[in-house]
């Protein structure tokens, strides 16, 4: 398919189709990012949007809730609000944590977000 997953098989010089469309592996083919990827934000362990995309769909259905209470740069949440999930995230840094907000913003999240501190650190939540 356009992603790279394979639905069709050639045995004996046939080939075959899987009738439910793309067969699921255990290897996904997702790009890294790259200290030049327009997609990085210079959060230390940021994950590549299409990965937490596919995780996402995979795991979920559109109007879910999707939680994420280690949300680092948010890609998580960007995930989600791309593919109509609503979402929650939370963590401890700071930095984080506004890094999270800004990038839903950017994603033109219209949804509320809530900044606050607590005795374990700062904290991002979803109020849907």
């Amino acid at each position: 398919d356009e992603r790279g997953r394979p639905y069709k098989v050639t045995r004996n010089g046939r080939l075959y189709f899987h009738p439910a469309g793309p067969a699921l592996t255990d290897v996904w083919n997702v790009p890294f990012l790259s200290t030049v990827s327009r997609e990085r934000v210079n959060y230390p362990s940021q994950k590549p949007l299409a990965l937490l995309e596919r995780i996402v769909l995979a795991s979920s259905n559109p109007g879910d809730l999707v939680a994420d209470f280690f949300c680092g740069s948010g890609t998580t949440l960007v995930a989600a609000q791309r593919l109509g999930r609503k979402w929650m995230g939370c963590d401890v840094s700071e930095r984080a944590v506004k890094l999270a907000r800004r990038r839903m913003a950017e994603a033109r999240s219209a949804y509320q977000m809530t900044l606050w501190a607590s005795k374990t650190g700062p904290s991002v939540q979803h109020s849907p």
